[in-house]
């Protein structure tokens, strides 16, 4: 982490009741070494704590936490209670800080939620997807729309007053109807924040073999673009901000502090299983490390005493300038190209420029007050924009 600087804790649970077709985050649905990840995952909360204890004298505090999976809700509501008081005991959280758990509606109840909102929890984040049935079948979720609406509903209820909810747009040929349907019933919903993902195709789950043996199954490519935009001119339309290519708030305070802190290239630990973690040591070094992405070795690891650590990386200077523009083009901020040109070399600004102009001139993004930022269009060919970029601003 930064010296004596705030940063971002992430928890992965790694456990779900039933795996999603279209999911590829690391997750097991074997709940028997619940209680031995539990015990595992404390221990590394300590053994993390009390390095940065020792090397920052409680300096160190977050601006947020993030419980993820998998299903945290999974896990029953006392250990959720018990894994937040362990943080909290090595690492100094404000009335500010962020904190979020991932629930899954059909796995909360009206105590669960109350007992997380006494916990510290001000902020959830419900993996709502659709409110098409069919559609959430088709994804192999266990809720249904029914069970999604009753779960914003209570907590609501119950005084959470920062819920975000996850939708997954570009299912198959013809979905727009379902799409549009689900997006004009959350915006009359208390939710402050929506996070709308394109599907995405990955490799060795069961939807990427359904795509690869009945491609006209799934939305093509084009369709996803169109969905895009739609689905930006809607919500925008109901007042929301749209402030990364994916996620949408009711206001500037709604905004994901723990997701922003990704894209503006804030450090970060993550804990449990397959989790990630990027560190800026004093002399300015960006360093990557991630866990091993096997629950079993990872609780036989810490069994040891010994960090769960199963790779590390120190970034170049080419890949921290890759990741500086992929990254800051993924946000409406955009690209601080005074930054950019202090950072890396003003060598870069003449072809910096030159793109920039080609940009706006397709009307596509817009130079601002020192920033270059893409609008909905740009963002429709984003990976296509970023490659480009990288492609051009060769590093000597």
């Amino acid at each position: 982490m930064e010296s004596g600087g705030e940063f971002s804790l992430y928890i992965h649970i790694p456990f779900c009741r039933k795996k999603c077709a279209y999911c590829d985050f690391y997750s097991v649905t074997d709940l028997s070494l619940t209680e031995e990840f539990l015990r595992a995952l404390l221990r590394e909360i300590r053994m993390r704590g009390k390095n940065y204890d020792e090397k920052n004298q409680g300096e160190n505090h977050l601006k947020s936490l993030y419980i993820g999976g998998g299903t945290p809700s999974i896990l029953p509501v006392w250990a959720i209670e018990t894994i937040l008081d362990t943080v909290g005991r090595h690492w100094p959280m404000s009335r500010n800080t962020e904190i979020t758990c991932e629930i899954n509606p059909g796995t909360v109840d009206r105590q669960y939620l109350s007992r997380l909102k006494n916990a510290g929890v001000n902020r959830l984040s419900m993996g709502i997807q659709s409110l098409d049935d069919r559609e959430l079948a088709f994804l192999g979720r266990i809720h249904d729309k029914k069970q999604a609406v009753e779960t914003i509903d209570l907590a609501w209820g119950l005084g959470f007053e920062n819920i975000c909810a996850d939708i997954i747009y570009g299912i198959h040929p013809g979905s727009e109807t379902g799409l549009h349907q689900t997006l004009a019933a959350v915006v009359d919903m208390p939710l402050t924040h929506l996070s709308c993902y394109m599907l995405t195709l990955e490799p060795g789950t069961p939807l990427y073999e359904t795509g690869q043996q009945n491609p006209g199954l799934l939305a093509c490519g084009d369709t996803k673009t169109d969905l895009l935009v739609q689905v930006s001119d809607f919500l925008t339309g109901q007042g929301l901000i749209h402030y990364e290519v994916s996620n949408f708030a009711r206001g500037p305070e709604y905004c994901s502090v723990h997701n922003q802190g990704y894209w503006n290239g804030s450090a970060y630990l993550g804990l449990g299983p397959s989790a990630h973690s990027f560190s800026i040591t004093e002399d300015q070094r960006q360093i990557r490390f991630w866990n091993m992405e096997n629950l079993a070795e990872y609780i036989s690891r810490i069994r040891q005493g010994r960090l769960p650590v199963e790779g590390t990386e120190t970034l170049t200077r080419e890949q921290q300038m890759t990741e500086r523009i992929m990254l800051g083009l993924r946000t409406a901020r955009g690209i601080d190209l005074n930054g950019f040109y202090e950072d890396f070399g003003p060598c870069f600004q003449p072809k910096m420029e030159d793109l920039i102009q080609d940009l706006e001139t397709q009307n596509m993004g817009k130079k601002s007050g020192g920033f270059f930022s893409l609008n909905t269009k740009g963002w429709t060919f984003l990976d296509h924009i970023t490659e480009i970029f990288v492609n051009t601003l060769d590093f000597p």
